[in-house]
């Protein structure tokens, strides 16, 4: 919801975030709880924070932007959803891209990496935590003009465990079909 606001008004516009979806990326990046008398009192104090924001498909993202098989599961989650999303709104649609997923190669490019990288998954973070806390990547700062790009070469569902086995160990960042920098403009 906070990203759909932050698109439709001026980047000067300070917004507040109330908690009340799922997983809340932005608000527990920034310190925002359920608690209503705190965010009043945040919000009389009129302390901001400027924050940076990327651009995809002419849309801002404040958190993260995927392409591949995260991005797959997202559409899928969001052709089926039909009011607030839970946790488990999330089995069926992975499921279902586990089955049916090609892996296609992705090319991306950087202003800081001068070749294109050919990777199966792509991942562009504006904050350090992703869903359920992953930590793709340490850096990410949403205050220092970059963004932080994390890619995955291999192509194949196990792929994926093994990845996702990494980044809980914090593993992932040694491994040679792993690609993690940090970028103004990604392509």
């Amino acid at each position: 919801t906070i990203s759909m606001v932050a698109n439709w008004t001026s980047p000067e516009t300070p917004l507040a975030v109330l908690p009340l979806g799922t997983e809340n990326l932005l608000a527990r990046q920034l310190g925002f709880d359920h608690d209503i008398d705190r965010l009043c009192n945040r919000i009389a104090g009129g302390q901001t924070r400027r924050l940076d924001a990327g651009s995809a498909n002419g849309r801002l993202f404040l958190v993260v932007a995927s392409v591949g098989f995260d991005a797959e599961v997202v559409r899928l989650v969001a052709a089926r959803r039909t009011g607030n999303i839970r946790h488990s709104s999330w089995v069926r649609p992975i499921l279902q891209a586990l089955g049916s997923y090609r892996y296609p190669e992705i090319r991306v490019s950087t202003d800081t990496h001068p070749r294109p990288i050919r990777t199966r998954w792509a991942f562009i973070f504006n904050m350090p935590r992703y869903a359920l806390g992953l930590r793709f990547v340490a850096e990410g700062d949403s205050t220092d003009g970059r963004l932080d790009l994390c890619c995955f070469r291999g192509g194949h569902w196990w792929s994926g465990l093994k990845y996702l086995a990494g980044v809980l160990a914090g593993w992932h960042r040694s491994w040679r079909d792993t690609h993690i920098e940090q970028a103004t403009l990604i392509t």
